[in-house]
């Protein structure tokens, strides 16, 4: 079972990490696991995943690794295989450990300062990184979405550094959205805005699809046992009542549209359907050809403006299994906020006070 699916609690968690004791991390770079293999000295790291479309990363700070008397970082040492495109793959936990990232290394940094002993400081990103860098007009002769962006996915580089795909066939017939001259990544990008679709990337895996309305929940986090320290914001301003999107019918050159109210629990009382009062955002587009097409559209949009509502950040112990993609149940924070949340980004962080995971999720409704 993997992070996109697993289910698990407190209870299962504190028995499989043995009460969270002991924190461990391993890095393999292009297979070879530098910590105890290399006896690479690992001062941070620091792992952030994201559910939107930014790209998925790591950084960490080798120490130890320099020559003083030739001024040189060690060539027989772990620096040897520190290279640019390098693979790498990050595990974490305590007695068992998770692998929570895969990619590429992206940069190189050497650091040096009067206080410390010269680092190396490795950036690395998902695969991402590498859809940047192509730029293709044959994009533009694809009519449909799920065809472009398997070609994208399916090229080199990038192809060589994807696990697997997770396509939704829910886009089969939508059709690519016009645009001018893009990088790939830029390309699918605009496509999974358009069409209301996730575009993300976790352990190597691409997931291009619609973001999921039901299915188990990945755990509970309770604020007596796990949660650190956090904070829940709500946030009126984005909400409206409806959103209508207008068109022009491609059969024959009359008015289409549709409009989608936006319904939920903003408020303990009635103060929020006082502000939201009879709004109303008409958007005209060109893309809009039918009902269905206008109706589709206004869902989208409505779905993004209710995900602006609220937003947890709340920092627990170290904890591989949390992942964006994935809904939580928040439990004893806050009692109008005891309530689903959405994950849209996690960071796990190695440091001098040991291993801790951050999280940020987002609440549609009360």
């Amino acid at each position: 079972m993997g992070l996109m699916d697993t289910v698990t609690s407190y209870v299962l968690l504190k028995q499989k990490y043995k009460n969270f004791s002991a924190p461990q991390m391993k890095i393999f770079v292009d297979g070879k696991e530098i910590i105890s293999k290399n006896k690479a000295t690992i001062s941070y790291l620091e792992v952030e995943l994201t559910s939107g479309f930014e790209a998925s990363g790591c950084t960490f700070d080798i120490i130890g690794e320099y020559d003083y008397k030739n001024s040189t970082f060690l060539a027989a040492g772990v620096a040897k295989g520190i290279n640019i495109g390098a693979r790498i793959e990050v595990s974490v936990g305590y007695n068992v450990l998770e692998k929570v990232f895969i990619g590429l290394i992206s940069s190189i940094e050497y650091v040096f300062n009067d206080e410390d002993a010269p680092i190396m400081r490795v950036d690395c990103m998902d695969v991402k990184c590498l859809l940047m860098k192509s730029q293709r007009l044959e994009l533009l002769n694809e009519s449909k979405v799920i065809d472009a962006v398997k070609d994208i996915l399916g090229t080199a580089p990038a192809n060589s550094y994807i696990k697997g795909k997770d396509i939704d066939s829910l886009i089969e017939e939508k059709k690519v959205v016009a645009t001018a001259m893009e990088n790939d990544y830029d390309f699918v990008v605009r496509q999974a805005k358009y069409y209301g679709l996730e575009f993300f990337v976790i352990l190597g895996k691409v997931y291009f699809r619609k973001r999921p309305k039901v299915g188990a929940n990945l755990m509970k986090l309770n604020a007596k046992d796990l949660i650190i320290s956090g904070s829940f914001k709500l946030s009126g301003e984005a909400l409206i009542k409806k959103i209508t999107v207008k068109g022009i019918s491609s059969e024959n050159n009359k008015e289409v549209k549709a409009t989608k109210t936006i319904s939920g629990k903003f408020a303990q009382g009635s103060t929020a359907n006082k502000m939201i009062g009879s709004s109303e955002k008409t958007i005209f587009d060109p893309l809009v050809t039918s009902s269905s097409l206008a109706r589709d559209r206004a869902a989208v949009i409505a779905e993004n403006i209710k995900y602006s509502f609220g937003k947890f950040n709340l920092k627990v112990v170290g904890i591989p299994e949390l992942v964006p993609g994935r809904t939580i149940v928040v439990d004893g924070l806050l009692e109008q906020a005891d309530t689903k949340a959405y994950i849209t980004s996690v960071k796990h962080v190695f440091d001098s006070t040991g291993f801790t995971t951050t999280i940020e999720a987002g609440v549609k409704s009360l």
